[in-house]
């Protein structure tokens, strides 16, 4: 099959792909919508899908055979903004019920806490390992199905919110994170003299190591400790345990830095005093226990060097605070046993999270009925 045969195959499977996505945002676009600035967002996206799809018409029209590599790249944006519209927008739109709507309240609650006031709605699908699609008025977040019935994942939601905050500002803070990257490993060459050819393609290879993606997925993990406190560390900590690789592995085909940095990083992020609450202890103490099992081996001890990590932290904590100065860390201290049961009017998403991290680790036997009190309390369903 030639490439012209093939393109003008798939004109014609898009031209009914994208006459039913239409059709279905014209069926969900109703005057009593909770969603009118995102349903116009989808129409944006489907018009720039149209626009593709004229484009690609156009030079399959022409048959010039030079062209047809254009075709493909139309072919891909289409393919892109359709998947984005009919697998994960519209079926959250068609899906969204009570714990949808449940979670999409705590969600507005965060982002108005933190002043991201970019975000003007945002809706939840609730089928699917944590993730977002940042759009930056509307994103989407996916959470687990239990997230219905369990708190326990929620402090994942924050790193989720940080990829929003990073494509905001991505620009600035990959200039900011890149300058750190290079900034340690030209002080390890001055440090280390002249440096052998195979020596400096190591430091090279290092250097690269964090790139766009990587820097992005750390960060994430510092504004979620950032903004949710010690129990954004203690669900990193509960990842740590469950992954079921050296957590000191360095992988170049995984867009997310080992497991070992990302906990230190989350671990620095707490203020001093965070770090000597019993929870953040008992938490770190169960993964230096865990660590045992494992040897460092010389890639992590380069790559994720400790000086680089720290100076990450100290980068991105400046650049959070640098463009949300009406914002505050998250670093309310937790009550004592006797209070931290208790509910009020006045306690955060952030409160409940770290208590509920402190309930589950420190009086396991009491979380049960505690748990079953908060999502009364937060007006959570189970469907």
């Amino acid at each position: 099959m030639t490439l012209i045969v093939y393109l003008k195959a798939k004109i014609s499977e898009y031209s009914i792909i994208l006459q039913r996505i239409e059709q279905q945002i014209q069926l969900l676009d109703k005057p009593q919508s909770n969603h009118i600035l995102l349903l116009q967002s989808l129409k944006q996206r489907l018009l720039l899908a149209k626009e593709s799809y004229g484009k690609l018409t156009m030079i399959v029209k022409v048959g010039n055979v030079q062209l047809l590599s254009r075709g493909l790249e139309q072919l891909h944006l289409i393919e892109f903004e359709t998947y984005i519209i009919a697998y994960l927008y519209i079926p959250a739109l068609q899906n969204e019920g009570l714990p949808e709507l449940a979670i999409r309240k705590v969600l507005l609650s965060i982002i108005q806490r933190l002043y991201l006031v970019w975000i003007r709605d945002l809706i939840v699908k609730l089928d699917g390992q944590l993730a977002t699609i940042p759009g930056l008025e509307t994103p989407l977040f996916i959470a687990p199905p239990k997230a219905k019935i369990s708190l326990l994942e929620m402090p994942g939601l924050y790193h989720e919110i940080g990829h929003n905050f990073f494509r905001k500002f991505t620009q600035d803070l990959l200039i900011s994170l890149k300058k750190v990257v290079n900034e340690h490993f030209s002080l390890l060459r001055k440090k280390t003299g002249f440096i052998p050819p195979d020596q400096d393609k190591v430091y090279k290879r290092a250097a690269g190591y964090w790139d766009d993606k990587r820097l992005e997925e750390l960060f994430c993990d510092i504004f979620g400790t950032w903004s949710c406190g010690i129990a954004h560390y203690v669900s990193c900590v509960d990842m740590g345990l469950l992954y079921e690789d050296d957590p000191h592995k360095i992988n170049f085909d995984d867009e997310h830095p080992p497991m070992c940095a990302r906990v230190y990083i989350c671990w620095i992020t707490l203020t001093k005093l965070q770090q000597l609450e019993d929870l953040t202890k008992v938490a770190e103490s169960s993964w230096i226990e865990h660590l045992k099992m494992y040897a460092e081996n010389p890639d992590h001890r380069l790559i994720c060097h400790k000086n680089l990590l720290n100076s990450f932290v100290e980068t991105a904590v400046s650049k959070i605070e640098e463009y949300l100065p009406n914002s505050k860390r998250y670093d309310t201290d937790l009550p004592n046993d006797t209070e931290i049961e208790q509910f009020n009017s006045n306690l955060s998403f952030e409160d409940i999270l770290n208590r509920a991290a402190k309930i589950l680790l420190m009086f396991p036997e009491r979380y049960t009925v505690w748990e079953t009190n908060a999502m009364n309390f937060l007006g959570w369903y189970d469907n």
